[in-house]
């Protein structure tokens, strides 16, 4: 992520009313540096900018290791594993067998399905829709 960027995204933010975008940010630990640019810009409101130590506890506890920041309920919360729709893992920079990464998808959601939804499970079960109608 680049400070222009951010710089941009922070006078986008501006110049909408705050019902008109919604803040997501994705945080891994290596990204740390980049975090800590975007915080400076008015993309998240400063009772939810954390710290780099912050980012990283929430982010060990995710089964992908990044830290997940929705402003629809203005949390931070463990990005969950999602589906892949990609024939790459970011998380591990490899080629995938779509169907073995749909494997592993489905069988995670059939885990998540026996637990009670959180806002945060609905969030992110949400984007995940946004994301497949914007694949199609």
């Amino acid at each position: 992520m680049t400070w222009a960027f951010l710089a941009d995204c922070d006078r986008l933010r501006r110049a909408v009313t705050p019902s008109q975008l919604t803040s997501v940010a994705l945080v891994h630990p290596d990204n740390v540096p980049s975090y800590n640019t975007m915080i400076a810009t008015q993309l998240i409101p400063s009772d939810r900018k954390i710290t780099s130590t912050q980012i990283m506890e929430i982010a060990a506890q995710s089964p992908v290791d990044r830290a997940v920041y929705y402003g629809g309920i203005n949390e931070w919360i463990p990005m969950p594993l999602l589906k892949n729709f990609s024939a790459y893992d970011r998380d591990t920079k490899n080629f995938i067998d779509s169907a073995s990464s749909n494997k592993q998808t489905s069988q995670a959601e059939t885990k998540e399905s026996s637990t009670p939804t959180t806002q945060a499970q609905q969030m992110l079960a949400l984007l995940e829709d946004v994301l497949k109608v914007e694949a199609s």
